[in-house]
C-alpha cells in the first residue's frame, strides 16, 4: 500500500521544520539574504541556524505569505459538462476544463498584520506525474487568487468588521 508520501505503515521520520524553522515568501527583511523557498529560524545558536533548517527540513513544496493558513484543499477534477471551454473562470464561475487534476485552496487570513492578507481562495497549478504544485518552491507565482478579499487592512469598511468573508461554498 503506497501513496505519493511512501508507505503510510512505516514512519518516514520527516522532519517540516515547525515550529523551529519556517520558509521563506518575501527575502527582501533577511541579512544576509535568503531566497524564496530556504528555511530560517528566529532564534539561532551555536548549534541550531538557518544551515541547521535548510540541510535537515523537508522544504515546502510551495510558500505563501506569512498568515496565509490554509484551511482545505480540493482537486478539480471536473465531469465534461461542469466545466467551461475557455482558459480561465467564465463569468457563471465554472472552471476550465484545462484545470483538470489541479487544486483549489482555501485560506484564513489576517487583516492585523503589514501588510494584511488572507481571505482567500486560490488556484494551484499542479503537476499529477510528481504529485505537487506545478510551480518550483522558490516561486512567489506559483497560484492564483480566484476568491478575495480586496481591502483587507483595518478600516471602518475593511477588516475586521467589514471585509467579506466567504462562509460557505460549494466545490464539486
Amino acid at each position: 500500500m503506497t501513496n505519493a508520501v511512501g508507505d503510510p505503515r512505516s514512519p518516514q521520520n520527516w522532519f517540516f521544520g515547525y515550529p523551529s524553522c519556517f520558509t521563506v515568501w518575501d527575502p527582501s527583511p533577511f541579512s544576509p539574504p535568503l531566497l524564496t523557498g530556504e528555511q530560517w529560524t528566529m532564534n539561532p545558536n551555536s548549534t541550531f541556524n538557518d544551515t541547521t533548517c535548510n540541510d535537515r527540513d523537508q522544504k515546502a513544496r510551495l510558500s505563501f505569505q506569512a498568515h496565509s493558513a490554509p484551511l482545505d484543499i480540493k482537486f478539480f477534477y471536473p465531469q465534461s459538462s461542469a466545466c467551461s471551454k475557455s482558459s480561465s473562470p467564465n463569468s457563471w464561475g465554472s472552471f476550465p476544463c484545462s484545470w483538470n487534476g489541479t487544486a483549489v485552496v482555501s485560506f484564513h487570513g489576517s487583516w492585523d498584520r503589514t501588510p494584511p492578507t488572507g481571505y482567500k481562495v486560490v488556484y494551484i497549478p499542479w503537476n499529477d506525474n510528481r504529485a505537487q504544485p506545478a510551480a518550483s518552491n522558490d516561486s512567489r507565482t506559483g497560484y492564483e487568487n480566484l476568491l478575495y478579499t480586496q481591502a483587507v487592512e483595518n478600516g471602518p469598511n475593511n477588516c475586521p468588521t467589514g471585509c467579506t468573508r466567504l462562509s460557505s461554498s460549494s466545490f464539486r
